[in-house]
């Protein structure tokens, strides 16, 4: 029904007009029950309903944040409040991403025109970052699947991307822990990678 590569909601949608389900179809991937609507006020009630809230972490997730993102967490009041209309999170989640991460644990500021390479570089991984948790994968849903092949290309892409990330975040570390090397003691702008690599013992940051 999900052509490889294809938008899964056009997918579904058209197999709604197809079965005459715009209303309400269900079916299952894999283990996992699944409900769809066409229909505006059938959608409303269902994204509203603290039944259909929560949703499974997915393979892409687990490998690049650690099973633990804001995007799968457990539903709750504060998630459901919000004002009437729709409003495009993607480009501000991005560059809060880029801004708050890497101001407040590395302590790391791009200048536009100075380190354009470096934030071009550091763009692409949040943008293929987001790109992998947010796309559809068979083996969310049938996870024997990944053991015979990857259909969506998530795993090798996740594979590809892990290097790049430790390399930009050793390279943060390396340049650390020459300052405070230097410096031999923690300064009062300290960064979160600082307070790390201050530490001794089992907490000393490997």
């Amino acid at each position: 029904m999900l052509s490889h590569g294809g938008l899964a909601h056009r997918s579904l949608a058209s197999a709604a007009w197809t079965h005459k389900a715009k209303q309400l179809m269900a079916f299952s991937l894999g283990s996992t029950p699944v409900v769809v609507s066409s229909d505006p006020q059938i959608a409303k009630e269902i994204l509203t309903s603290p039944h259909f809230a929560d949703r499974p972490i997915k393979q892409s997730a687990k490998s690049l944040m650690f099973s633990r993102t804001i995007e799968f967490a457990p539903n709750g009041t504060y998630w459901r409040l919000s004002q009437n209309g729709t409003v495009s999170l993607r480009k501000h989640l991005q560059l809060a991403a880029l801004n708050n991460i890497m101001g407040s644990v590395f302590g790391k500021r791009y200048n536009i025109i100075v380190n354009r390479k470096d934030l071009a570089e550091l763009q692409d991984l949040v943008q293929e970052g987001f790109h992998l948790l947010g796309a559809f994968n068979w083996s969310n849903y049938l996870p024997w699947l990944s053991f015979f092949y990857d259909p969506s290309g998530i795993v090798g892409r996740c594979e590809a991307l892990v290097p790049r990330v430790q390399k930009l975040v050793k390279s943060i570390i390396d340049e650390h822990m020459h300052r405070t090397a230097a410096s031999k003691m923690v300064s009062d702008n300290a960064d979160f990678v600082d307070v790390l690599l201050s530490h001794d013992g089992e907490e000393k940051l490997g």
